[in-house]
């Protein structure tokens, strides 16, 4: 997912980009995920769930980066990652009052080859 994002052009990291970092960016975060077992072992893959944070200047700008995110993973498959699927979205703020960084969240199903 990461390689995917990297090609839209702006700083893309799992986990925190820290302070610093430039707008627009992407933060990757693993919300959750297992294993599948079979009477054989280990399944061979992932079933997780993603959560991509999309922060912007302007609510606007974390938006329209949002949209190009949505395009690009929402029913993606290929490589290591066997389907991408958008299950849920969110607009807030990281922060308050004039410190407040506008930010797009969406959450995907993954399910991913180990």
């Amino acid at each position: 997912m990461k390689a995917l994002l990297d090609g839209l052009g702006h700083p893309v990291a799992w986990g925190w980009l820290g302070q610093g970092t430039g707008l627009p960016r992407i933060v990757l975060n693993k919300v959750s995920g297992f294993e599948p077992v079979t009477t054989d072992g280990a399944a061979g893959f992932i079933v997780g769930r993603v959560q991509v944070d999309i922060y912007g200047t302007t609510p606007f700008e974390a938006g329209l980066l949002g949209r190009a995110v949505r395009e690009l993973l929402s029913g993606y498959h290929g490589a290591m990652v066997r389907f991408a699927r958008l299950e849920a979205i969110r607009d807030g703020q990281d922060g308050s009052d004039g410190d407040a960084i506008p930010r797009v969240s969406q959450d995907y199903a993954v399910k991913y080859r180990v």
